[in-house]
């Protein structure tokens, strides 16, 4: 018995078509995966259809009025920050004053003579023992004393002779650490005169008496003698100089405050 075998070409027809269904079969799949079919549960149809007549219509639901908004305040302003103010400081320095009729112990630093020096001169002086008021050393030791000469007058000779004088104004008053302050002092000396006046007529007069006695031996010997002797007297008197007043650097005086002194002192 003879059986059919297909031809050789027919097989690959048969081929190539199972291939092309199986492609075809394939894409169909995957297009099915992709769109799944709609499922209807029933919803569409009740939600189109019209409520029963037996059935009120349901109400509308009650609109929730929105709640009134509260009027926000107006923005206040920052505070500013203003620093506060600050005390003033406290003054570095304080008013001292030296009250008046105070003794100042002073010493001179320079010569003075009433035969050498002319009013309008000045001086120097030196504060040796320093002034306290209260618990500060206002005026210490050292202090200079600038000064001036308001009075010279020369030692005179004749019947008149009288020493020489000067007067001494202290005006000025700076301290070591340079506080400086106006004074106001004064200092007053006459040298002593001879003496010789006086002797030296009578001495001069009563020697001539003596002398005409002498020689004359009578009384009106002895009047003329005194009265030549007084002449001689006179005459020596009239050439002689009272003695000028003489100052050297470093006489003590002590002076007095004629107006109050005061200084700017520190804290």
């Amino acid at each position: 018995m003879n059986r059919w075998k297909p031809a050789r070409g027919t097989k690959r027809s048969i081929a190539l078509v199972l291939c092309g269904l199986a492609v075809l079969l394939v894409l169909a799949c995957s297009q099915q995966a992709s769109n799944p079919p709609a499922t209807d549960d029933g919803s569409q149809v009740a939600a189109n259809e019209p409520p029963p007549a037996n059935e009120p219509a349901p109400e509308p639901a009650p609109q929730q009025s929105e709640p009134p908004q509260q009027a926000q305040p107006a923005p206040q302003p920052a505070p500013v920050h203003r620093p506060a103010p600050s005390a003033p400081p406290a003054p570095k320095t304080i008013a001292v004053t030296v009250p008046e009729s105070t003794p100042l112990n002073v010493k001179l630093e320079e010569d003075l003579n009433s035969g050498v020096n002319h009013e309008g001169d000045t001086f120097k002086a030196t504060l040796v023992q320093a002034v306290i008021v209260g618990d500060r050393v206002v005026l210490p030791e050292g202090s200079t004393i600038e000064g001036t000469l308001t009075s010279v007058v020369p030692a005179k000779k004749g019947i008149k002779e009288s020493g020489g004088a000067m007067t001494l104004s202290f005006d000025r008053i700076m301290t070591p650490s340079g506080n400086t302050a106006d004074m106001q002092a004064s200092f007053a000396k006459q040298a002593k005169s001879t003496g010789k006046k006086a002797g030296t007529i009578g001495g001069s007069a009563a020697g001539g008496a003596l002398l005409g006695k002498v020689l004359g031996g009578s009384t009106k010997d002895a009047a003329i003698g005194a009265v030549v002797g007084g002449a001689i007297g006179t005459g020596v008197a009239a050439g002689t100089k009272g003695s000028e007043l003489k100052l050297e650097a470093g006489t003590p005086l002590t002076i007095t405050l004629e107006q109050p002194i005061t200084l700017q002192m520190k804290r």
